[in-house]
């Protein structure tokens, strides 16, 4: 009974953006060309996604994931805002540098 819960709440919390990406197909009516490209555009934000998971893992020693989980450990709102700037900006970095890559990919200059 509760995976069924589960299941529902899923539905239920994703709904609304489900039905828009629906509606907005019907509307666009889509070609295979135009599908392909979304479905690269979602790969690219996967990857970009992982990207930053792992440049937040490789180039910084703090866990700042856990710690703005953890808010019990920040000694100051300070510290809790530079946490924040510095994970937003890898975060916004890492999807500018997908980005541009898959910009120049699809100008085919490399």
């Amino acid at each position: 009974m509760r995976k069924l819960n589960d299941i529902w709440d899923f539905i239920r919390r994703n709904l609304i953006w489900i039905a828009l990406i629906v509606v907005g197909l019907l509307i666009i009516q889509p070609t295979f060309e135009l599908l392909h490209k979304l479905a690269l555009i979602a790969v690219m934000e996967g990857l970009a996604l992982g990207l930053s998971g792992i440049a937040l893992f490789v180039y910084t020693k703090a866990n700042f994931a856990r710690k703005l989980i953890d808010n019990d450990e920040f000694q100051s709102g300070a510290e809790k805002l530079a946490y924040s700037l510095i994970t937003a900006s890898i975060f916004v970095g890492v999807h500018i540098l997908v980005g541009l890559t898959y910009y120049i990919l699809s100008l085919e200059v490399l």
